[in-house]
């Protein structure tokens, strides 16, 4: 029995399929550097405008030109006042806000940083 069990673990070892990357030589000594997760090689868009609406959850923001945009609000989102940082609950309706934001998967604008300005964006 213990012959038959030695026999089967040999099998098992040897018959094992080598993994091509184990072996390759293609690379080596090449490291490929991945960005870091909150690094800036992440891509933001930048959006001004006014403050309609804000939850816990979405803000909309109305532009210039009239149109709006909704964005969705995390707990990776950072809102500051100039260079003070400020929390969700001291953005009124009306405030000019610019937001900076990332695209998501299913295309919707996820709010990373919002800023509130205290004075047009075309004056500055």
């Amino acid at each position: 029995m213990t012959r038959l069990l030695a026999m089967f673990g040999l099998i098992l070892c040897m018959g094992a399929p080598a993994l091509p990357a184990q072996y390759s030589r293609r690379g080596a000594g090449q490291r490929r550097q991945m960005p870091a997760p909150n690094s800036s090689a992440e891509a933001l868009a930048q959006f001004n405008g006014t403050l309609k609406t804000i939850t816990r959850k979405k803000l909309t923001l109305e532009m210039s030109d009239g149109n709006t945009l909704e964005f969705f609000c995390s707990k990776k989102t950072v809102y500051f006042d100039g260079k003070d940082k400020i929390s969700q609950s001291s953005l009124k309706p009306d405030d000019l806000l610019t937001v900076d934001a990332k695209a998501a998967i299913d295309g919707s604008l996820d709010a990373v940083k919002v800023r509130r300005l205290h004075e047009p964006a075309a004056n500055r």
